[in-house]
């Protein structure tokens, strides 16, 4: 009756059928892998949100109070489905049904579905009569006057607070007219070991609370899925819009470690081998230091960080910083990044603890849950335009908090504490934009230290503006820890206050504009994310960010264009590194160096375009003295999803003169490492050479002269062209073309080496099929003059995807689709000379090379850009004639 058993055995049932086959360690492993079962639990969970969806869109009485209170059908069902999730965790640490004069953790493992068959025999409504009141009256509500006792059930359920358990927008749901029926929840009365309702699926699969590091995986539903749910939510469309992609754990903690080493390096100017071995083994040392300082023995841990023999202590020291440090993700997602630097901190903190009681009679007292929950409220801040992500991080750092609430030896003490609130941690907003049409907000106040900022008529603010932001900060601390109904409120409602005050006086006197901001406030996701104002300690007591780590949504420039234009032109005027078709990621990265203190280091992870792509040109000026690492996934595609190759790299508001390249293999293991000096790349622009492993080679092959000396490189059309364009093209009757009348249609899928495939292969453009495509030449020199006059002009015309193929129009016959890229002459040295240069093995190593970060086995594109950087032998008039005569060779050899 377990799922994922069951499922093992279908698929290993038909082995056994024949006596001959034998069943192997890799089919069970196959089985029962935890890729196989997260997977399966993945798809059952999507089912059941859609189910629920759908139900409550078709339910008046829903429809009614969602209008009222502002929230929607995937809204509810996604928080609804979180918080039943999160009671599995909780009765698997054994909090749920405790008897009343129990200890916690002596709860029913089975829980929820004892008290869905108790409901069921009595004929009442499940999630009327039992979760709602479960949610709001028993996990919502502080009872410990009475021994924790909820009277409806007689068992102790414990207090929570922290507002997963809050009314989604504070509908009142003692009063709405809607429920949902029980066979959602479970129908094992009427399908029996078929039963797929809710907790039916959830029964089947083992739940823990220990979200492990990659090398330390089980088969069981950690709170990682949580994330993975939520891609998995979004549909194909939506998730481009969005650029929703998950990141896969090894990448999220190899990140998250690597950034924590370079923050403390920075901190301490310890050197990075001795941070780095503190990191990465300091659990390892700290085990056998324990016995090492009994026996006086030579401890592990480095020198420069502890040595009592030498005198040396900075364990203090690096315990401030890691008690200091302010980590931001500009778009949380699932809290996936997050959750990794909480882990990084807490853990290298609980090392250090150990270490601070060496030689101490009176012992330093600090568990982990206790580390954590400091971390957070201190540490940890993110936003994100997405309501439901937000929900889903908040949910992950509030169940890694109930990992470590566990009870002391004797329990004597031990309750499950109530979560802290997030609201201030976490935000839902647009992370890109700090403004309101137009108008910049809190960019200069003294207790945030940006008084340089101020100007004009903001600097009569600032002694109101001062005193609230103080007032701010306050109470802001005070709502992480506060537990009461009333006053969580009313600290939310000051809150709010502080935040409209301050806005509203410098919005001025424009009351239209007021009233638009203060419906704009209202939104569940707000459209402007105000860094200074909402996270203020940050910018006080740090002048910025020490740590920026995350994976920015990867939504394309034609994406943008379609789904959020006004959106985009806004953009366009606000950021420097806006510029050509540029994709989101940019922004994020510019956004992202900007919140940065004067010490702080950014670790993001991209698609590797930016780093040689023309639209990345302005971002590669802003961060190439910054950058000092990157990370190069581009032999695989870590995000399947996605399907696009990627890089972290690495960047200090301090310049760095080398950078380290690490390259890794498709199970995440590294495969090469190599540092380069920046002053050999910066010449060429183009970071992409960094991830050659042949950087020497290229090297000396960009000491010649580029192709865009001597020869124009253009596109074919543009995105808007391609469609009007296809409706010029027609089919022709077969391969006799009447050339004053027609060009012949051309474009990647059908060029090869030398010679055109026209007429002998069928190309498809637009969703079309032709053999023998023409366009007429009075309509295209009517609607399109620039691209009539390219095609009636003799040019090379390249494949622009993946292969790079060359063929020579010399007489102007072809009109070239947009997937193609056009070469003519601007100097003596001709196109017909070219075409072999063009169509060598060498130039094709040097395109895979110097733009392997552009995924070329995988699907680059090619641009003008690029290929204008194509390094050309010098030649004289004799290589030239020989140059010419190959090009007639292999024109006919391949034609023939």
């Amino acid at each position: 009756e377990n799922e994922p058993c069951a499922t093992a055995y279908q698929q290993l049932f038909p082995l056994f059928e024949n006596d001959s086959v034998s069943v192997t360690l890799d089919d069970l492993e196959e089985a029962f892998s935890v890729e196989r079962v997260t997977k399966e639990f993945f798809n059952k969970y999507a089912e059941k949100f859609y189910q629920l969806k759908d139900y409550l869109e078709n339910n008046s009485e829903f429809k009614v109070e969602s209008q009222v209170h502002g929230f929607n059908a995937e809204q509810f069902a996604k928080k609804l489905l979180g918080q039943i999730v999160f009671l599995y965790f909780l009765q698997k640490k054994g909090w749920l049904g405790v008897e009343k004069n129990s200890e916690w953790g002596t709860g029913s493992p089975n829980f929820m579905r004892k008290i869905f068959q108790d409901n069921e025999s009595t004929g009442k409504n499940f999630f009327d009569e039992v979760l709602e009141p479960l949610f709001y009256t028993a996990l919502n509500v502080d009872r410990s006057r009475k021994n924790d006792l909820y009277p409806r059930l007689n068992l102790r359920i414990p207090f929570l607070n922290g507002g997963l358990f809050e009314e989604l927008d504070n509908y009142d749901w003692q009063k709405n007219n809607f429920s949902i029926p029980n066979e959602i929840f479970s129908n094992v009365a009427s399908k029996g070991r078929d039963a797929d309702g809710i907790l039916d699926i959830f029964d089947r699969y083992n739940f823990t609370i220990n979200e492990d590091e990659p090398t330390e995986r089980e088969v069981a539903i950690d709170p990682e899925m949580l994330g993975k749910v939520f891609e998995n939510l979004l549909d194909v469309s939506t998730r481009k819009s969005k650029g929703a992609f998950y990141t896969p754990r090894e990448i999220v903690h190899y990140m998250c470690r690597e950034t924590l080493i370079s923050y403390l390096v920075e901190k301490s100017k310890i050197s990075e081998n001795a941070i780095r071995n503190f990191i990465l083994y300091g659990d390892y040392f700290k085990d056998a230091d324990i016995a090492n300082f009994a026996d006086n023995k030579d401890l592990q841990i480095s020198d420069e960080i502890f040595s009592p023999a030498q005198k040396v202590n900075r364990l203090a020291e690096l315990d401030r910083f890691l008690q200091a440090v302010k980590v931001a993700d500009l778009a949380v997602g699932s809290g996936a990044f997050l959750l990794g630097m909480l882990n990084e901190i807490t853990k290298a903190r609980e090392v250090l603890t150990a270490y601070l009681n060496f030689g101490r009679d009176e012992k330093i007292v600090r568990n982990l849950y206790d580390l954590k929950i400091e971390t957070i409220k201190n540490s940890i801040f993110a936003c994100d335009i997405e309501p439901s992500a937000v929900d889903i991080a908040k949910l992950r750092l509030w169940l890694t908090i109930v990992i470590d609430d566990e009870p002391t030896a004797d329990k004597k003490f031990f309750k499950p504490k109530p979560l802290p609130n997030l609201d201030c941690n976490i935000i839902c907003g647009n992370s890109l934009i700090d403004e309101f049409e137009g108008v910049a907000l809190i960019k200069h106040s003294k207790v945030l230290n940006n008084m340089a900022e101020a100007k004009g008529q903001g600097l009569l603010l600032q002694g109101e503006i001062d005193s609230r932001i103080a007032d701010l900060i306050r109470v802001q601390k005070n709502l992480f820890h506060e537990s009461d109904h009333a006053r969580k409120e009313e600290y939310r409602r000051y809150i709010r206050d502080i935040y409209d005050g301050i806005i509203l006086e410098q919005l001025g006197k424009n009351s239209a504009l007021a009233k638009r901001y203060k419906l704009a406030a209202q939104q569940k996701s707000l459209p402007f994310v105000l860094w200074q104002l909402y996270f203020p300690t940050v910018f006080k007591e740090n002048g910025g960010f020490d740590i920026i780590v995350g994976n920015p949504p990867y939504i394309d420039s034609e994406e943008m264009t379609r789904t959020m234009p006004e959106l985009r032109e806004i953009y366009s005027r606000k950021f420097e590194t806006a510029k050509g078709n540029w994709d989101l990621y940019v922004l994020f990265w510019e956004m992202s160096f900007n919140l940065l203190n004067q010490n702080g280091v950014a670790t993001l992870i991209t698609s590797n375009k930016w780093l040689s792509i023309k639209y990345g040109e302005s971002l590669r000026r802003l961060l190439v003295d910054h950058i000092f690492a990157i990370g190069d996934y581009t032999s695989f595609y870590a995000f399947k999803s996605a399907g696009v190759s990627t890089v972290f790299v690495m960047v200090k508001r301090n310049i760095i003169e080398n950078v380290q390249v690490t390259k890794f293999n498709a199970d995440y293991t590294k495969s090469l490492s190599y540092a380069v000096s920046k002053n050999i790349i910066r010449p060429f622009d183009n970071l992409g050479l960094l991830l050659s492993n042949n950087f020497t080679t290229i090297k000396k092959l960009l000491e010649n002269e580029k192709l865009g000396k001597h020869f124009n490189v253009s596109g074919a059309a543009t995105v808007s062209e391609t469609y009007e364009i296809a409706k010029l093209v027609s089919e022709n009757n077969d391969s006799i073309v009447n050339q004053k009348i027609f060009f012949k249609f051309i474009n990647t899928g059908t060029i090869d080496k030398f010679i055109s495939l026209w007429g002998t292969k069928e190309m498809t453009y637009v969703k079309n099929k032709y053999l023998y495509p023409v366009v007429e030449k009075t309509s295209l020199h009517k609607n399109f003059p620039k691209r009539f006059a390219q095609a009636n002009s003799p040019k090379l015309i390249t494949t622009g995807i993946r292969y790079f193929e060359v063929y020579g129009d010399f007489y102007g016959e072809y009109l070239a689709a947009k997937s193609t890229e056009i070469i003519t002459p601007k100097s003596s040295y001709g196109i017909k000379a070219l075409l072999p240069i063009l169509n060598s093995s060498v130039v094709f190593f040097f395109l895979k090379e110097a733009y392997g970060g552009m995924a070329l086995g995988g699907g680059i594109t090619f641009s003008p850009n690029n290929l204008s950087n194509i390094p050309l032998p010098k030649i004289d008039d004799k290589t030239k004639n020989e140059l010419e005569n190959l090009t007639d060779i292999y024109s006919d050899k391949f034609s023939s």
